[in-house]
């Protein structure tokens, strides 16, 4: 550790005229380490389209999840 964790999370679909015009893929990035306080929070925060969504600690590892949106 650390490590990066990502998975396809799922997409939004704008849909109009009987069709899908813009999709967007969601994903889940999750930041594991062994250390609380690391500057990779702030750095993902600085992407586009980036929020935060939780942190837990799991077997004395910290775990920050993120959501990321696949940039248009």
């Amino acid at each position: 550790y650390p490590a990066f964790i990502y998975s396809r999370d799922g997409a939004d679909v704008k849909r109009a005229d009987n069709g899908a015009y813009l999709t967007t893929t969601r994903y889940q990035v999750m930041y594991v380490s062994k250390n609380p306080d690391n500057d990779v929070f702030t750095k993902m925060l600085t992407l586009a389209y980036c929020s935060y969504d939780r942190h837990y600690v799991s077997d004395n590892l910290h775990h920050d999840v993120f959501t990321l949106y696949e940039g248009q």
